[in-house]
């Protein structure tokens, strides 16, 4: 984050130039023209900022405009909408009889202040030249530059797997306020690291706070969160998996598992949680899985465990069964769930389903649109 004055009038001088380059083909900026000033908080920085833009180019050619723009060090969703009230105002608005057009400027523009912006008639353009701006005749598009400057979040990424136990248990529906010390128990992580989720969730417009906590802020908040996490996921790289066949069929070796890990310690004290293909399955049948998938703490004892189940080790995609060791049992065993017609059987919540079907099976996809459109889906996000 910019903070001081010299800081935000280099970031200024920069925007300028990101500005001038984007706009070269068009037209031409008067350079006597600029006029600009800081405003804004030490702690919220920003700078105002407005000059002439000549368009040279046909359809256009002669048309006059004056770009409006303020220029942030970083704008989170709830700090871009006070940016984007602000500069609404200068929409309609003239200059010398020319038009006004209104943009926002900042090292780093996510998707959802882009399209924020959008919405309102709003051009935003990110130090690195991606841009959308669309006034006096012409339009302007710039997408996919590679970025220059990062999303400043400070917390390296809310989909961690400590990071992401704190939005397990928000994302439990039905959606309600947690405290801080409430969240740090149920997700057995530090006060701080709760804290640091609860700014970004705060600052990325995700969560409202009130006196009995910090809540998501409803379903299309929930879907956001969902959407970028199945974005940066990578089911490989967070589990192990091991395959074997057996001559048991689905339920039938379901319960055997669960049996299995019952009368072996230390599996007993963690129970297998059924995934994938299977557990979306007894959640939401759709369709018939030929793999039992399950997570567990722990690899079991391979003498033991191919004996009980009548098993043997195969390559992955030859078997029937499928075990699971997560980075991290606890993240996965937030929001495991009972089901009524198979109440022996424990399933990952319908938020890990998701995240499990998109990332370990070809065709989860389709099995995941089913679970998504359970009005019950994960608790209830209404």
């Amino acid at each position: 984050m910019v903070k001081s004055t010299h800081s935000i009038q280099t970031l200024a001088n920069e925007a300028r130039e990101v500005l001038k380059e984007a706009l070269a083909r068009f037209g031409e900026i008067t350079e006597n023209q600029w006029v600009g000033r800081v405003l804004g908080s030490p702690v919220d920085p920003g700078y105002d900022l407005k000059v002439r833009f000549d368009v040279t180019k046909e359809p256009a050619h002669g048309q006059i405009s004056w770009i409006h723009a303020v220029i942030k060090s970083v704008v989170h969703p709830k700090q871009a909408s006070h940016a984007i009230w602000s500069l609404k105002k200068s929409l309609g608005r003239a200059v010398d009889n020319a038009p006004v057009y209104p943009v926002l400027i900042a090292p780093f523009i996510s998707e959802a202040v882009a399209a924020m912006c959008e919405a309102e008639g709003i051009g935003h353009l990110d130090l690195s030249g991606n841009c959308n701006l669309e006034f006096g005749g012409i339009w302007i598009e710039r997408r996919g530059i590679p970025r220059k400057y990062k999303e400043d979040r400070g917390l390296k990424s809310l989909y961690s797997p400590k990071a992401s136990r704190i939005l397990r248990v928000l994302l439990q529906g039905p959606l309600r306020p947690h405290k801080v010390e409430e969240l740090s128990a149920a997700a057995a992580v530090s006060l701080g690291l709760v804290s640091k989720v609860r700014k970004v969730l705060l600052d990325q417009d995700l969560g409202d706070d009130s006196k009995d906590g910090i809540r998501i802020k409803g379903t299309a908040a929930a879907q956001t969160i969902l959407r970028d996490w199945l974005r940066e996921d990578n089911f490989s790289q967070r589990v192990q998996v091991r395959e074997y066949s057996t001559l048991a069929s689905d339920s039938t070796l379901a319960t055997h598992l669960v049996s299995f890990c019952a009368a072996h310690r230390p599996l007993a004290d963690k129970e297998p949680l059924f995934t994938l293909n299977f557990g979306a399955w007894l959640r939401a049948p759709h369709n018939v899985p030929t793999v039992v998938s399950a997570y567990l703490d722990q690899f079991p004892d391979e003498t033991e465990f191919l004996s009980s189940l009548n098993a043997r080790p195969v390559s992955r995609g030859a078997g029937n069964l499928r075990i699971v060791v997560p980075d991290d049992y606890p993240s996965v065993a937030i929001g495991r769930q009972r089901l009524n017609h198979h109440p022996d059987l424990t399933v990952v919540s319908d938020l890990q389903l998701i995240l499990d079907l998109h990332g370990g099976e070809p065709n989860g996809a389709e099995q995941a649109a089913v679970l998504l459109k359970r009005p019950d889906f994960n608790g209830g996000w209404a």
